[in-house]
């Protein structure tokens, strides 16, 4: 999941690369801090069975052991740039 701006989205963040992507607010927090939003990740009730789930973490440091690939991770890039040098690399 690729997370920018418009007219900053990356040339490889399109569907046939790989990526979903979502558009950052441009209007910020709604309180006037253009540029400021939130990015929520949530996990609402898990499937009976399913033993990767958040829920499942019982002590700090265990979650990727405990979530095993379904566990979340990020990246940052400063600019859309550095995200295809990147993804370029991966899918030349």
């Amino acid at each position: 999941m690729v997370i920018s701006k418009p007219e900053d989205r990356p040339k490889f963040a399109y569907q046939k690369y790989g990526h979903a992507w979502i558009s950052w607010n441009r209007r910020g927090d709604t309180t006037g801090r253009d540029g400021i939003t939130t990015l929520a990740l949530r996990n609402i009730i898990k499937l009976n069975g399913f033993n990767h789930s958040l829920f499942d973490v019982c002590a700090p440091g265990t979650e990727a052991a405990v979530m095993g690939e379904y566990l979340p991770k990020g990246k940052y890039f400063p600019d859309a740039d550095a995200f295809d040098r990147e993804i370029g690399k991966l899918i030349n």
